[in-house]
């Protein structure tokens, strides 16, 4: 038997051959949900904006086209992000080291 109630998870045993205490284990957010929640922190950035990370995640809020982006986890960023529309209500994650906005409004979130 599992049960959860506010982050803590209760664990029993029910068996008729085996007699088994209830425990209690505390189960603690990982430190990174907060970053994809945007509670690490965030900066809003728009056309002629710079920005140096470490971001985990950029949201562009309208319609953006970048001239520079530095995501050493996402392969070829660096030439095929850049000079292209990205349409708004997209979401980009990994590690993004910086990016510049040549026009649009994109929020980039911390690591």
């Amino acid at each position: 038997m599992v049960d959860i109630m506010c982050g803590i998870v209760v664990i029993g045993c029910v068996s008729a051959r085996w007699t088994c205490a209830q425990k209690l284990i505390y189960i603690m957010p990982r430190g990174d949900s907060y970053d994809l929640q945007g509670q690490g922190g965030g900066q809003v950035y728009n056309a002629g904006g710079s920005a140096v990370g470490p971001f985990r995640w950029v949201q562009f809020v309208s319609d953006t086209v970048l001239s520079a982006i530095s995501a050493p986890n996402l392969t070829d960023s660096g030439s095929k992000l850049i000079t292209i529309t990205i349409p708004a209500g997209f979401g980009l994650g990994g590690t993004i080291n910086s990016f510049t906005v040549t026009s649009g409004v994109v929020i980039g979130y911390r690591a």
